[in-house]
């Protein structure tokens, strides 16, 4: 009875908190929209998703992205975490942190450096930090349609998940270092006043492995800077160790507050 009890508790908090939280992204957007646009933008998005039945799920998904635009300079960093349980068991637990910076030479050119960490406890790659300099070009730039495409170099530094041997014992991941080209784009296709579609998709290709990730969102506003998001990400490393699988994909429906 007591955990029937806390289970509506917790539901019943957790819609007061959305509830809240939407209320005051209302007051800080009309606020906002009276202000001159200032040099700084971001989003934070949050979701949210329990089951219950034969297992009780949680499932929590974070995100934070925020960028200064100075001339010709834009800087942008992005941070995400993704994690999950199944009757208090973690099934999934990842984290990325992006530091981005890009001058425009032209409407259409510019060129770009990035710094990217990953760390991921049930991928066949744990963990994984590259730096990667490069060149970007908008082929596409109208109101509706953005489409940005880049290429670049760089190095990466890899740790692979550990192996469970059939004996049960434990071969620890090993580490590799190694030159790597990437390649990556973004669209945006804004299809509707309220609504828009965007895809990225990046490649980083080494000596020893591929890592590729496409990341797929619609965003449509909900009242204010609040918006609802639906997004579908997939990741592959092409050299998992035995054991683990080689992709994995999450789904995700967050509100997201822009300013």
């Amino acid at each position: 009875m007591s955990g029937l009890t806390n289970s509506r508790l917790a539901r019943l908090g957790i819609t007061s908190a959305i509830t809240s939280a939407m209320m005051i992204a209302g007051a800080f957007a009309q606020a906002q929209e009276e202000e001159d646009k200032g040099p700084w933008s971001g989003k934070a998005a949050l979701g949210y998703l329990q089951a219950s039945g034969n297992a009780d799920n949680l499932n929590v998904n974070a995100a934070l992205d925020l960028g200064y635009t100075w001339e010709k300079w834009t800087h942008s960093l992005a941070a995400a975490a993704i994690g999950a349980k199944a009757n208090d068991v973690s099934s999934a637990e990842r984290y990325t942190l992006d530091l981005k910076t890009q001058r425009d030479f032209s409407e259409f050119d510019y060129i770009y450096g990035l710094v990217a960490y990953q760390k991921d406890r049930f991928a066949g790659v744990a963990e994984q930090f590259s730096q990667t300099v490069g060149y970007g070009r908008r082929l596409i730039n109208t109101d509706t349609h953005v489409l940005n495409i880049e290429a670049g170099v760089g190095f990466r530094q890899l740790t692979f998940a550990d192996t469970i041997n059939p004996d049960g014992t434990v071969t620890p991941g090993e580490d590799d270092s190694s030159a790597i080209v990437r390649l990556g784009g973004d669209y945006r296709w804004n299809f509707s006043e309220t609504a828009h579609f965007d895809q990225t998709l990046s490649t980083e290709i080494g000596s020893d492995n591929t890592y590729t990730e496409s990341v797929s969102s619609v965003t449509a506003k909900l009242l204010g800077a609040m918006d609802l998001v639906v997004s579908y990400t997939l990741i592959n490393n092409s050299d998992a160790p035995a054991g683990t699988t080689s992709t994995d994909r999450f789904t995700a429906i967050s509100l997201q507050y822009a300013w």
